[in-house]
């Protein structure tokens, strides 16, 4: 809950505090402040207390909150005024791109009263045959938008409620991921690039991290003698490219990792100029760290010159998870390395990588008569 905050009072004692937006009155955005908190418990529980009175209407006015909300345009722009302020600017960029392009063209001059169902409908239809790989998404955000409209009661439903969807079918982003093969041809054409690029696309594959975690790595994340690294955070860029460093999305994903020494050597010669709070992968002559966008443009010209098939800058974590299954290493391992919460999503998420399950029987059989 980033809405709850610790802090020290005068006499040195560890409180915490909450802040949350509870809706809009009078005219303006309201929010609730509560303080003095002893425990992590009480904070939450009455953060959660308000958030259910909040969502109850008691901060609400009990008629239309705001005439000049009339379009699906007025509320569009308010609707992302506020949600700026809940997430990190590169999703809020990659949200709203999303639904400038796609959602906000159709919907924008309808009078909030008069959207229907059928024009619901008819805009998840196009969604699912111009986008089929983000409608999902892109529903869910207008239907978030729209029931922010019934929160400031100024529609009495939701007209996305009752949309048809089609059936989920489960998919797994089709073979996002290299073999040990393509894996060898990547590395050897990237070790033609830049020493640094080397580097970065070695210690991707050799570690598992997510990109962000990769390029948020500073010198001091670094235990050369023991080759083991150090995830505390994690990086992120909006539409302007500027970085934002964050903590690990769930306390799992703050941990402790190993890499092999020669990857860690090559790391080691990467910064011997650099201090220890300098981040490793950064633009020459600067203390700017290099953006997912940057690497995603050194991969690409790899996988161009290498003449493989294109894979995402996460499909090195698939790789290198594909490849520790393969070598038999041990799941709650490939667990704690992954930074995954659940040994569960470990398993639903990547065994399906393989490509090597079809000899199960034949192993089975030796082991047996072995």
């Amino acid at each position: 809950m980033s809405d709850i905050k610790a802090y020290t009072n005068k006499k040195g004692d560890k409180l915490y505090k909450f802040r949350i937006y509870v809706g809009f009155v009078d005219g303006k955005s309201k929010y609730v402040n509560r303080a003095g908190f002893k425990t992590k418990t009480e904070v939450k529980k009455a953060y959660q207390e308000v958030k259910f009175a909040a969502y109850q209407g008691e901060y609400r006015q009990e008629s239309n909150l705001d005439v000049s909300l009339r379009t699906f345009g007025d509320l569009y722009d308010f609707w992302f005024e506020q949600y700026k302020n809940t997430v990190r600017g590169s999703s809020y960029y990659v949200i709203k791109k999303g639904l400038d392009k796609n959602v906000y063209p159709y919907l924008k001059n309808k009078q909030l009263k008069n959207i229907t169902l059928i024009d619901c409908q008819n805009l998840f239809n196009k969604l699912l045959k111009t986008n089929p790989g983000n409608y999902v998404i892109l529903s869910i955000y207008t239907k978030k938008i729209l029931q922010y409209a019934v929160t400031l009661k100024l529609i009495p439903e939701n007209p996305m409620n009752n949309v048809i969807k089609p059936r989920e079918k489960k998919t797994y982003g089709s073979n996002n991921y290299y073999s040990k093969e393509e894996l060898k041809t990547f590395l050897a054409y990237s070790k033609k690039e830049k020493f640094h690029v080397y580097v970065l696309f070695r210690l991707l594959a050799y570690s598992g991290m997510r990109i962000g975690e990769l390029l948020a790595l500073k010198v001091a994340d670094i235990d050369f003698n023991t080759s083991q690294i150090s995830i505390t955070k994690t990086i992120s860029s909006d539409a302007d490219s500027r970085f934002e460093l964050h903590k690990p999305k769930t306390t799992t994903g703050n941990r402790i990792i190993s890499v092999d020494p020669d990857t860690i050597n090559l790391v080691s010669t990467l910064i011997k100029d650099k201090k220890k709070d300098d981040f490793i992968f950064r633009f020459y002559g600067c203390s700017k760290p290099y953006s997912p966008r940057t690497v995603a443009l050194w991969k690409n010209k790899i996988i161009k010159k290498a003449n493989l098939r294109k894979i995402s800058l996460h499909g090195f974590r698939h790789t290198y998870t594909s490849l520790l299954f393969e070598s038999g290493v041990n799941i709650k391992k490939i667990q704690k390395q992954l930074g995954h919460s659940k040994v569960e999503m470990t398993l639903n998420v990547y065994t399906h990588l393989s490509r090597n399950n079809n000899d199960i029987g034949s192993k089975f059989d030796n082991y047996l008569n072995n």
